[in-house]
């Protein structure tokens, strides 16, 4: 009886959850402003319409492009207005908090089709994340490595040798300068033989 119990239950909450996830999904992106056919003047109306995209998620290119201006006139706008500045900074606090929201309500719906990797680079944009350049190094291209054959009157006195008691004779290795690895496949010497 309980098994039957527990089994309705869970059909309930996945009945919920897919309702949930389709009223999500159906519902469209918001946009509170229709975009600018004119390009914007940096005014206290335009901030509050910045203010309101960044509730929407919109990133700096975004709101630039709402407005029909370029990226780099609205960042001298946020230099040279305060209440663009002002503006810029609670939107982009408001996009910060509607991605966040939106990664919140994939982990309630248990949403698996969730773009976590989209998400992510998008929170790394917030924290002011770069690409960092990568310096690959090969060693062997840098290293010299010198391997000497032991020699038999660097032993204490009275020290046994391995090759008195039948061992095999370990050989050294060749010298290598340069790039070790062309070094290692050389051919032997044939005099050596």
């Amino acid at each position: 009886m309980a098994t039957r119990q527990r089994q309705a239950q869970a059909a309930a909450d996945k009945a919920t959850r897919a309702a949930a996830l389709a009223t999500l999904q159906g519902a469209p992106l918001p946009l509170p402003t229709e975009p600018r056919d004119v390009p914007a003047l940096p005014d206290a109306t335009t901030a509050a319409e910045i203010i309101t995209l960044g509730a929407s998620g919109l990133a700096d290119a975004q709101i630039a492009n709402h407005l029909a201006i370029t990226l780099e006139q609205f960042r001298g706008w946020e230099n040279t207005h305060p209440e663009i500045e002002q503006a810029m900074s609670r939107a982009r606090t408001a996009a910060q908090a509607w991605w966040e929201e939106q990664a919140r309500r994939a982990v309630i719906t248990e949403n698996n089709r969730f773009p976590a990797a989209m998400w992510q680079t998008r929170m790394r944009a917030f924290a002011g994340y770069e690409e960092k350049p990568t310096i690959s190094l090969n060693l062997a291209d840098l290293v010299r490595v010198e391997r000497r054959q032991p020699t038999v009157d660097r032993l204490p006195a009275g020290a046994n040798t391995l090759i008195e008691h039948g061992a095999p004779q370990q050989g050294g290795s060749p010298e290598a300068s340069g790039n070790a690895r062309l070094n290692l496949l050389a051919a032997p010497d044939d005099d050596a033989s």
